[in-house]
């Protein structure tokens, strides 16, 4: 299994993505889209969750290396 942690930012909620995959190379979120359920649902369009869902995804069936990811917002 693999955890994702987001810290989402201003909206203040963090949120825990866990991800399985039975075979090593297919996972499912339900039946529908990680992104036509953001669009639905994240009222916020640069919202880090659907991205980090993905990026769940991608470990759980090795597609990626499970590495953490950082966004920062540095103003000047």
């Amino acid at each position: 299994m693999i955890k994702v942690s987001v810290d989402a930012g201003t909206c203040g909620f963090n949120s825990l993505v866990k991800v399985e995959s039975d075979d090593g190379q297919n996972a499912k979120i339900g039946d529908t889209k990680t992104y036509e359920l953001a669009n639905k649902y994240c009222e916020h369009p640069a919202c880090p969750v659907p991205c980090a869902i993905i990026k769940g995804i991608e470990a759980a069936c090795g597609l990626a290396l499970v590495k953490n990811a950082t966004i920062k917002i540095i103003k000047e």
